[in-house]
C-alpha cells in the first residue's frame, strides 16, 4: 500500500484481512474518483443500466421501476471504472459488460465467483448497433463482446414480447460492483439477421434502457462487420495497396535468391578459427546410461543425423566419456541429444568467462528506432567448431559407442560465453545490430528504412 494516509489508518488497530481490503479498496476507490473528476470537467453520461448513488433498494428482484433506472448502487460503492482486484472481471469493447452466474442451493455469492455486469456512464460515446428483427420487429441491438448473455430491460419485452410467456431461470447476475440482480426471466425469440432466422434465448431484467447483443448469440450469427454502424474502417486505395504488396514480394524474392545459401535445411558452419577449450585434467570415463526402449530409435536416429551433419564422429577410445542426455523436442517425435558434461569437462576444466549484454544496453540500441528483426540461428552452438585437439574433452558414451563432438556441444559451462564472443565479434562493425546468444536483433530507423526501398 503506497498511501501514507491508507497505512496510517490500517496501522491504528487490529483488523482481519477483509477489513483491511475493504478500506484499501475504498480510499483508493476516493482517489481515483478525486482525479477523474479533475481530469474530465464535461463528462458524458450514457445511461444504459444506469447506477445511480442516492437510494439503496433492499431487494433487486423487487425492483419493476423502469422509468428511473438511477437505484442500483448504493453511494459508498467503486466507481464504474475501477477494477475490483479481487474479483475477477471480464470487460468488454463497450461501457456494458455481462455474464451469467449460477446460483448454489443456498443462494450464496462467494466474492471471488462474482463478474461483471453494469459498466456504465462512460466518458465517452462509442456504440457498434446491430439491426435485426426481434419477433418481425425492427430494433437496433447495442453490441457487447464482454456480455456473456443478450439481455432486454422489461420495458422491451412489454413492448414487443409480451405474448412470449417468460420462463423461470437459475441464472443470477452480479453487478460490476458487486451488486446481485435477479432477471425476471427468459424467453426464446425469432431473431432475423441478414436473411437467416434463429430461435435465441434472451434473458428479461428489471431495468435497462436498450437491448445487448451478447456472446451467445454472436456464436449463432455471423455478422456482417464491414457494414454495422459505428464501425469505421480506415480507407485505402485497393489498387495502390496491392501495387506495395507486389513490390515487397518482388523484393524478398529477390533478397531470398541473393542469400540463398543462408536458408539452406542443412547446418550452416562460421568460418572463422576453431574453438580451443580450455585443458581438462582428470576426467574420468563414465558408462553408457541406459536409454528407454520407447524412444532408443529415436535416440539412434539423433546420433545418425548429427553424425551425418558432421556434428559429432566416431572415435575407437577416449580417456574421458560423459554419458548423454535426452531431450524432446516440442515439434513432432524428434528428440535432442546432449552430453552430461558436469561429470566430465565441467568438473575439470576452469570457466571460460565473457561479459553477457546487459538489458540497459539493449534499451540503448532501442533508442529512435521503428523498424525491428530477430534473427534465430538455427542449432547455433553447432555451427562453432571446434579444435582437433579440444574434441578428445567432448567424448560421449551412448548406446551406439563412442562418439567426440567436433562442433560446439550444449551443455558445457564455456559454452555462453564462447558464443558470445564469436557473436559481439562478428556484428561488431554494423551499427544498430546486437546479439544475445542464439539471437540476432537489428534496428533500423525508419528513415534508412524508406531510402532502402
Amino acid at each position: 500500500i503506497r498511501d501514507s494516509a491508507t497505512r496510517k489508518k490500517l496501522l491504528n488497530e487490529d483488523r482481519t484481512f477483509q477489513d483491511v481490503l475493504k478500506v484499501a479498496i475504498a480510499d483508493e476507490v476516493a482517489s481515483k474518483e478525486t482525479l477523474a473528476f479533475q481530469n474530465n470537467t464535461k463528462p458524458v453520461n450514457e445511461s444504459v443500466h444506469t447506477v445511480g448513488r442516492n437510494q439503496i433498494p433492499d431487494k433487486f428482484s423487487n425492483s419493476r421501476n423502469t422509468s428511473n433506472s438511477n437505484n442500483l448502487r448504493p453511494p459508498f460503492l467503486p466507481p464504474r471504472n475501477f477494477h475490483m482486484p479481487v474479483i475477477p472481471v471480464e470487460r468488454g469493447n463497450m461501457q456494458n459488460s455481462f455474464i451469467e452466474q449460477k446460483l448454489s442451493s443456498d443462494d450464496v455469492f462467494l466474492e471471488e465467483e462474482l463478474f461483471t455486469v453494469f459498466d456504465v456512464n462512460s466518458l465517452y460515446k462509442s456504440e457498434i448497433s446491430v439491426p435485426l428483427k426481434i419477433e418481425n420487429q425492427e430494433c437496433s441491438l447495442q453490441l457487447d463482446t464482454g456480455c456473456a448473455l443478450s439481455l432486454a430491460p422489461q420495458t422491451f419485452y412489454e413492448q414487443f414480447c409480451s405474448h412470449i410467456p417468460l420462463k423461470p431461470t437459475a441464472v443470477r447476475l452480479s453487478t460490476y460492483t458487486g451488486e446481485k440482480v435477479q432477471p425476471l426471466g427468459q424467453i426464446n425469440v425469432n431473431v432475423t439477421y441478414a436473411g437467416t432466422q434463429h430461435s435465441l434465448p434472451l434473458l428479461v431484467v428489471p431495468q435497462g434502457s436498450g437491448v445487448l447483443f451478447g456472446r451467445n448469440w454472436l456464436r449463432c450469427i455471423k455478422l456482417d462487420w464491414n457494414n454495422l454502424p459505428g464501425i469505421e474502417l480506415p480507407s485505402f486505395t485497393t489498387t495502390a495497396t496491392c501495387s506495395k504488396i507486389s513490390e515487397n514480394k518482388n523484393t524478398l524474392d529477390s533478397l531470398l535468391s541473393k542469400y540463398d545459401e543462408l536458408f539452406q535445411p542443412q547446418i550452416g558452419c562460421y568460418t572463422g578459427d576453431a574453438v580451443v577449450l580450455n585443458e581438462s585434467k582428470g576426467a574420468k570415463f563414465h558408462k553408457a546410461r541406459p536409454v528407454p526402449y520407447a524412444i532408443q530409435t529415436r535416440v539412434e536416429s539423433a546420433l545418425l543425423k548429427m553424425e551425418k551433419d558432421g556434428v559429432i564422429e566416431r572415435v575407437s577410445s577416449a580417456v574421458s566419456a560423459a554419458p548423454i542426455v535426452t531431450v524432446g523436442k516440442k515439434d513432432g517425435d524428434e528428440v535432442r541429444v546432449c552430453g552430461d558434461f558436469s561429470v566430465t569437462y565441467n568438473a575439470c576444466a576452469e570457466v571460460e568467462t565473457y561479459p553477457m549484454p546487459k538489458i540497459e544496453d539493449m534499451h540503448s540500441a532501442l533508442r529512435g528506432c521503428q523498424v525491428f528483426s530477430v534473427l534465430d540461428l538455427k542449432q547455433a552452438y553447432h555451427e562453432i567448431l571446434i579444435s582437433t585437439e579440444s574434441q578428445k574433452y567432448l567424448t560421449i558414451n551412448t548406446l551406439l559407442g563412442l562418439f567426440a563432438f567436433k562442433r560446439l556441444p550444449n551443455g558445457i559451462h564455456s559454452g555462453p560465453a564462447i558464443f558470445q564472443r564469436i557473436m559481439d565479434g562478428l556484428l561488431a562493425d554494423i551499427p544498430k545490430a546486437v546479439s544475445l546468444l542464439a539471437d540476432w536483433m537489428t534496428f533500423l530507423l525508419l528513415e534508412l528504412i524508406m531510402k532502402i526501398i
